[in-house]
């Protein structure tokens, strides 16, 4: 995926081309039931929010803006609740191999039990 040519990340879909012209949610339900073909568990993990924050031009994993937090004002609970619960509808959380989630890699802006909307219990 990863072109050492010139840095960018791109895909060659000659080598799966079950996944041209899919959609996200498509690709990880084939990504995932090619992994249960050879035992292989998943984990599926929310490593950002967005791709790109205000003011930057390439995606950033810890964006200046971004307080650690499993949403943020544009991803709101309700809003990351739904893509979740869009997930587990689309079976993805029914299949064998799909072990956990990780609701927001490496989180840093919550504590835990104490209450409010950085409750990462409550989260």
């Amino acid at each position: 995926m990863n072109d050492p040519r010139d840095g960018k990340i791109t895909f060659d879909w000659r080598k799966s081309p079950e996944l041209r012209g899919t959609t996200y949610i498509k690709m990880l339900q084939v990504v995932s039931s090619k992994a249960a073909e050879h035992g292989i568990l998943i984990l599926l993990a929310c490593h950002r929010l967005r791709m790109q924050y205000p003011g930057q031009s390439l995606h950033a994993e810890w964006p200046g803006d971004w307080d650690g937090l499993w949403f943020d004002n544009y991803w709101t609970e309700n809003r990351i609740i739904g893509n979740w619960q869009k997930l587990a509808e689309r079976g993805l959380c029914a299949a064998w191999n799909v072990v956990a989630v990780d609701l927001m890699n490496e989180p840093h802006g919550a504590g835990w039990g104490r209450g409010g909307r950085k409750d990462w219990r409550l989260g």
